[in-house]
């Protein structure tokens, strides 16, 4: 198993605006959900400026199997202030602590996904504490986030708590 650089983040707090669309058809929903909420953040100048934000997307519900419908949000951390609009929902995420993990290339996704969770099971510190949160860091600047999957980075966040 490959040695994961695994940081432990603890987030307070977080009002996230996010679009929720569903389909079976791999990547279609969540091109769908990506540039609603891109697109909505864009003309309110969220995204403008230093990168002050998260931009979070999780599977929600996820497919069981192939060729299942499932769902898919994704979102962007707003000031508290934000109110719902239209199809772009409110919700917030609580504050907790995190293990976080950076990779590059999309194709990795479920692989890194797999090797984070091994990591916090067989921590002696940690347990999963919910559903975790992809975010995509890079790019940034374009609303058809997965044009170049190869060079798209991510961080993903899985929930965690400290062992008793």
């Amino acid at each position: 198993m490959e040695r994961l650089d695994v940081r432990i983040v603890h987030m307070e707090s977080q009002r996230l605006a996010y679009a929720h669309e569903f389909g079976t058809e791999m990547g279609v929903h969540e091109r769908a959900a990506s540039k609603k909420i891109r697109t909505w953040a864009r003309e309110r100048k969220l995204l403008d400026g230093p990168r002050g934000y998260h931009y979070f997307g999780a599977n929600d519900p996820p497919p069981m199997k192939e060729g299942d419908r499932y769902g898919y949000f994704s979102g962007v951390t707003v000031p508290p202030d934000t109110k719902p609009e239209g199809d772009i929902k409110v919700r917030e995420l609580p504050a907790s602590f995190y293990a976080v993990v950076r990779f590059k290339g999309l194709e990795n996704i479920g692989r890194m996904w797999h090797a984070l969770y091994t990591w916090v099971q067989k921590s002696s510190d940690w347990s999963v504490a919910g559903h975790g949160l992809e975010e995509v860091l890079a790019p940034s600047d374009t609303l058809i986030i997965d044009e170049h999957p190869e060079t798209m980075v991510f961080d993903l966040w899985l929930p965690v708590v400290k062992k008793p």
